[in-house]
């Protein structure tokens, strides 16, 4: 693998803009953004394109750029492909290049977990347990430097960069950005759910954690509306009234994922694995002082802080699996995050990888992560799969990217949207606890999925 690179001077460009200039020449284009803690920008942006391998992994066969191979099983296969070549960086930048990107539905973790079964009828909108790309070519934007470089990855070394001057070229012979205009109205979303049936699943899994089968369990419900529009206006309006440390516009063959995670699944840098726990939520305030004050009723809410702790402490068993022994620490306890339409209590959770696991082997210990299962996590996930009648396939699966330094990074698929087939999926969940009210966990699904609700209204006012 060659990797080449090529800095250009770009301040009268962004992202977007960029975006939109290679959208109509390049029709695989997918962009992946951050925004620090929900307030502050994150260094990268990533533009790619250009895609040469496209794989989508099912039960017991892939597709690999069009093509049916015969499988063992889908999550050793991906760990297979995954595997990093020998590396010749001729740019030599310490920049992040992702050379595999992709998604990694919530079951797939039937297949890495005990005593699950995966059962492909519950699907309804049938996309691949796992479905990664890699790019040829990438655009990364550098927030903090202001810098913009132009990057290809080649098998075979190369002397001259004719194609990387060529996307320079696109990028600033188009002096105009092409939108799409406006079409259409939007459609109410459909309640896969009703109320009436959320109530009794929250109190059938009260009734379980009675019985001291476990503690908790995150009961999640899906929402679904006509999508006819540009996906990636809905992108760019989730983005502007969301800003969350993963941003995602992941365009897959035939749909889309489209994410504002606030939460990291688990990450690999320079052997420090990472997992942020998030649970623990609360509304914004209209004012510094509301917000002030339900911060303080959030940080003394003994069920949160209990539900809190209880996922620190999956989060601490997830990364030990894969770190060393006695590297496993808390390194942030009980801090609050701040988002557009609420508040989330977060830790951080670290530990020293071990020697002989992959950053896949990485990925596979956090999915699915505790905060979206309960605990103990496996008798959550099998009261969960008698609950949902449904396979969740996306949400709260992972969107991923491993690099050529050997590092990955994660988001769990929360504020995320699917758009396939002029159709847009959402879906959100709640914690159930012995003390849960079940009127107040359906209202924190509504509340975690009111920003996809809303950025679906401004995408059809957008030009």
């Amino acid at each position: 693998m060659h990797i080449y690179g090529r800095k250009i001077f770009s301040d009268t460009e962004n992202p977007i803009t960029i975006f939109y200039k290679l959208k109509s020449k390049f029709k695989d284009i997918s962009i992946l953004e951050s925004v620090i803690g929900g307030e502050n920008k994150g260094r990268y942006s990533i533009i790619f394109f250009n895609i040469v391998e496209n794989i989508e992994i099912y039960e017991n066969y892939a597709i690999k750029n069009n093509k049916k191979v015969k499988i063992n099983s889908p999550n050793n296969y991906l760990k297979e492909i995954s595997k990093l070549s020998r590396v010749k960086n001729h740019y030599n930048l310490p920049i992040p290049i992702p050379f595999l990107i992709g998604n990694m539905c919530f079951d797939l973790s039937k297949f890495t977990l005990p005593k699950l079964k995966y059962d492909r009828s519950k699907n309804q909108i049938h996309i691949p347990l796992a479905h990664v790309v890699r790019p040829t070519n990438l655009i990364i934007f550098d927030n903090i430097l202001n810098e913009t470089h132009l990057i290809e990855i080649k098998n075979k070394s190369q002397k001259s960069q004719n194609s990387l001057k060529k996307i320079e070229n696109l990028i600033f012979t188009n002096k105009k950005v092409k939108f799409e205009k406006k079409i259409g109205s939007p459609s109410k979303f459909f309640h896969h759910m009703k109320k009436s049936d959320f109530f009794k699943k929250v109190n059938s899994i009260k009734n379980e954690i009675s019985k001291g089968e476990i503690f908790q369990a995150v009961l999640s419900q899906r929402f679904s509306s006509i999508y006819k529009i540009d996906p990636f206006k809905f992108y760019r309006a989730l983005r502007s009234i969301n800003p969350s440390p993963y941003l995602v516009y992941l365009n897959l063959k035939d749909y889309q994922i489209i994410c504002s995670s606030p939460e990291t699944m688990i990450n690999v840098k320079n052997k420090q694995v990472t997992l942020r726990p998030i649970a623990g939520t609360r509304k914004r305030g209209s004012t510094e002082k509301e917000d002030l004050r339900l911060k303080n009723d959030l940080l003394n809410d003994k069920k949160e802080l209990a539900e809190h702790l209880m996922l620190v402490d999956l989060g601490r068993n997830d990364v030990g699996q894969i770190s060393k022994d006695n590297s496993v620490k808390v390194t942030e306890k009980n801090i609050i995050e701040y988002y557009s339409h609420v508040m989330h209590i977060v830790s951080n959770v670290t530990g020293v990888l071990k020697k002989g696991f992959s950053p896949i082997d990485v990925l596979y210990a956090g999915l699915p992560a505790g905060t979206v299962s309960g605990a103990p996590k496996i008798r959550s996930l099998e009261i969960l799969e008698e609950q949902e009648n449904i396979n969740r396939e996306f949400y709260s699966g992972s969107v991923f990217y491993l690099d050529i330094n050997g590092d990955m990074d994660s988001c769990i698929n929360l504020r995320t949207a699917l758009i396939k087939n002029n159709k847009i999926y959402a879906q959100s969940g709640a914690g159930i606890v012995h003390d849960s009210k079940p009127e107040n966990e359906y209202l924190e699904c509504i509340n975690k999925a009111n920003a996809l609700f809303k950025a679906y209204e401004i995408a059809h006012k957008i030009s």
